[in-house]
């Protein structure tokens, strides 16, 4: 699961958020998920965080979140959020790209 935010703070993800935007796509499935939080500055990805399923839930009350900092994923296509401001594309808050298999999430 990848998501987007603009922003600084990788732990700003709205968790609750992404597994309703899940359940409501996938309505017969019960997902469990690790979240890659992409930060976006100015169309480009400046950071990348990769936080497993066991700490989803605690995210925002990290105290440090650099011990998930990952490489940016080299697979990314610019135009999920290019030319938005950090937003992600067409489709408001939400956008699937079923093409890569993977969720995209604004925050």
């Amino acid at each position: 699961m990848r998501v987007f935010l603009a922003g600084d703070d990788p732990r700003s993800v709205d968790v609750a958020k992404v597994q309703k935007d899940l359940q409501t796509r996938y309505p017969m499935h019960s997902s469990v998920f690790d979240l890659r939080a992409l930060q976006v500055v100015e169309g480009t990805v400046i950071a990348a965080y990769l936080f497993p399923w066991a700490v989803l839930d605690e995210v925002a009350k990290l105290a440090d979140a650099s011990q998930y900092r990952v490489e940016v994923p080299k697979d990314m296509d610019p135009r999920h959020f290019a030319g938005r401001g950090g937003a992600i594309p067409d489709g408001g808050p939400t956008h699937a790209d079923d093409r890569l298999g993977s969720s995209c999430t604004a925050v």
